[in-house]
């Protein structure tokens, strides 16, 4: 759907957003930028706020017969999307349109975040920022910052807020501050993120997954996109029982997704194998590749000596924790808490969970273990850190300079509440 028949379509009816967290919250700015009314949030149970964005937000139970004919729009993960519109069904309320990959991009190209709501920015004065890697590479993912662009975020953040440093006391932070941390810990943390790091004089975290240190492997998503980009693959693919036709660009993307999104959610020996197996069928050049390895032990320890640079675990083998047992999950933690403490010669007492997948037992090992932080991919912002081991974490992607203020803007307004 483009944005102007979105538009049109909101314009024609009465409009309820259905989900009052990050989508949300961005549909209803970029409506009030439409010069749209919106009446009110929906959420399913008892709302946390009887407020938000200067409209009401209801739980569905208080929606009445004379709302069956508005539309709701569904701004919620896709796993929810179902049980949202069968929820809706079952009040009367059958008009509704999910907010998609493909409408959220077209959104995200138009919204400007012109205008602050003040409501969700009270109790707001700590982002924790999340990157990736910082390089220049042809790549699928929006997750790599080009150094240009982190260059001018550097400059951005530096003349606009005060940064502070992952392991600190947060307590009675008065004015809007940024925490800067990096997952996975590729070398181009070491080769291009901290030298900017030092010239600009800004402390950073960067959480590092221990399995691939000393042995230069990739990590299975980068030996996954590769042989997807960079093998010759027949005309049909068939792979976990589905075909697919390979024709174009576009076609390899959304092979690579939906075997992505099959293979990450194993347990990380089965990934693994089956990762390794589909470069040995598309043949796919397997030699290690310089920019792709994680940092050496050298590299970890010297970045380590620098008072600007903490250095965090991230497990072993980047397992999502809601898919292992509790047994694998204190093994992966504590061993990456030891070998990263037996490299710096001193205790690792902050952990990112990969992917922010949270077990139902990760937090009771991490206290178990000694950790002080724990940090999510839960996008949002925070007064302080009373959730110790919930801290949320806003993605930077690779904004070009003009766009910086506009989308740390976002940030602050489109952020979960945790």
């Amino acid at each position: 759907m483009m944005a102007e028949r979105f538009v049109e379509e909101c314009k024609s009816k009465r409009v309820f957003i259905y989900g009052d967290g990050t989508d949300g919250r961005l549909v209803r700015i970029f409506l009030y930028e439409q010069k749209i009314d919106v009446e009110a949030f929906v959420v399913t149970s008892d709302p946390k706020h009887r407020r938000l964005m200067d409209i009401p937000v209801k739980a569905l139970s208080e929606l009445s017969g004379k709302d069956s004919d508005a539309l709701f729009l569904i701004c919620m993960n896709k796993i929810w999307w179902q049980q949202a519109i069968d929820n809706l069904k079952r009040i009367g309320c059958a008009n509704n349109l999910v907010l998609d990959n493909n409408l959220r991009r077209i959104i995200l190209e138009k919204v400007q975040y012109s205008h602050i709501f003040e409501d969700v920015e009270i109790g707001r004065n700590i982002n924790t920022l999340l990157y990736h890697r910082v390089e220049s590479l042809p790549t699928v993912s929006s997750l790599i910052v080009s150094e240009q662009n982190f260059e001018d975020q550097l400059r951005f953040i530096r003349e606009n807020y005060e940064v502070l440093k992952a392991d600190e006391n947060w307590r009675g932070v008065n004015r809007k501050s940024v925490v800067l941390t990096f997952d996975d810990g590729y070398v181009d943390f070491y080769k291009n993120t901290y030298p900017l790091l030092k010239k600009y004089n800004v402390p950073a975290t960067v959480f590092v997954a221990t399995g691939n240190i000393g042995n230069t492997r990739e990590f299975w998503w980068d030996r996954l996109e590769r042989s997807i980009f960079e093998s010759n693959l027949p005309t049909f693919f068939s792979v976990f029982g589905k075909k697919y036709r390979i024709s174009d660009y576009e076609d390899r993307e959304t092979l690579m997704d939906e075997i992505h999104n099959q293979v990450i959610v194993m347990h990380y020996e089965d990934r693994e194998a089956v990762v390794d197996e589909l470069a040995g069928q598309l043949h796919t050049n397997q030699v290690t590749r310089e920019r792709y390895r994680t940092m050496d032990a050298e590299e970890i320890k010297e970045l380590s000596k620098d008072p600007l640079i903490t250095i965090g675990a991230h497990t072993v083998s980047h397992i999502l924790c809601d898919c292992e047992s509790a047994d694998v999950q204190k093994k992966e933690i504590e061993e990456s808490k030891y070998v990263l403490e037996k490299i710096i010669g001193r205790e690792v007492n902050l952990f990112a969970y990969p992917n922010g997948n949270v077990g139902e037992d990760t937090r009771a090992i991490l206290e178990e273990l000694g950790f002080v932080r724990a940090f999510t991919c839960v996008n949002g912002c925070i007064e302080h850190d009373d959730k110790k081991y919930d801290i949320p974490r806003c993605p930077v992607l690779n904004w070009p300079s003009e766009e910086n203020a506009k989308w740390f803007r976002g940030m602050w307004q489109t952020g979960k509440d945790v």
